[in-house]
Parts: structure tokens; C-alpha cells; sequence
């Protein structure tokens, strides 16, 4: 047996590289909510740091005080990063414009990471939206204590 042969250590047993995660979180917004046919797109912004393995987190919205719908046009979906790439992705939400006076409304998006944990959720998991009511006169103070349904 040559001494390469000797010194060599089985694939089996060699130390596999580091494992380590993506982390992302999503920011909170806030925008008018509009008052003519015309939609408005709320953009949510997601991050990325830590490892650049590829990664998928999906992401869904959820009812505040707002209403999908009625307020919101609800959506669902996945954000996809390949490998070594860590610019932010945006998120967007359409909301339903109206000339209704109101109190400001909140609906939220929530990310929801992977089985597999390549992707986990930094320290906001959760980007709140405040739609702005800009009708003639405000009704009341905005919405407060209630931000989204779980």
C-alpha cells in the first residue's frame, strides 16, 4: 500500500463544508391608498444576508383591518434567490383604491420559511402596510392595537 493510499480518508468520513443559512426579513410600508380606477402598489422590500446558498421563502398576505378584496388584492408566492446572490426582492400588493372616508387600514405580509431551514426569517418575519385613507376628512384615528390576524 503506497502511503497516499495510507493517508487517505475515506469520502464518507471527510467533514462536509459548513452548512449555513440565508437569513431574510421584510419591511414594513405605508402609502395612500388612492381615491380614482387606478391601483395602487404597495412594494414591500425583502432583504437578504448571512450565507449566499440559493434559497426560496414563501410569503403570503394577511387581513388587518384592512380586507383582501375589499382593500387589498391578496397574494401569495415565493421569492427565489441562486447562489451567491444577495439583493433584496420587492413584494407586490395591490391595493383597491376608494373614495369611502375611513380610518387608516393595515394588512400585513408574512414570510414563511422552508422546511429544510436554508432560508430563515430574521427579525422581521412580519411587514406591516398602513393605507393611508386620503379622502376629503379623516373619520377617526387610525386603527390601533390591531395590526394582523395569525
Amino acid at each position: 500500500m503506497s502511503l497516499l493510499a495510507a493517508l487517505a480518508v475515506p469520502v464518507s468520513a471527510q467533514a462536509s463544508p459548513a452548512q449555513c443559512s440565508r437569513t431574510v426579513s421584510v419591511d414594513s410600508i405605508r402609502g395612500l391608498e388612492g381615491s380614482g380606477d387606478v391601483l395602487t402598489t404597495f412594494t414591500f422590500k425583502v432583504t437578504s444576508d448571512g450565507c449566499a446558498n440559493e434559497g426560496t421563502v414563501a410569503y403570503r398576505t394577511v387581513p388587518g383591518s384592512a380586507q383582501p378584496k375589499l382593500d387589498y388584492i391578496p397574494v401569495e408566492s415565493r421569492l427565489t434567490w441562486a447562489k451567491g446572490d444577495t439583493s433584496a426582492r420587492g413584494i407586490d400588493v395591490s391595493v383597491i383604491p376608494d373614495r369611502n372616508l375611513e380610518r387608516d387600514e393595515t394588512f400585513c405580509v408574512e414570510l414563511i420559511p422552508p422546511a429544510d431551514g436554508s432560508v430563515v426569517i430574521g427579525k422581521d418575519s412580519t411587514g406591516v402596510a398602513t393605507i393611508v385613507d386620503d379622502d376629503d376628512q379623516k373619520a377617526d384615528p387610525p386603527h390601533r392595537g390591531f395590526v394582523c390576524q395569525q
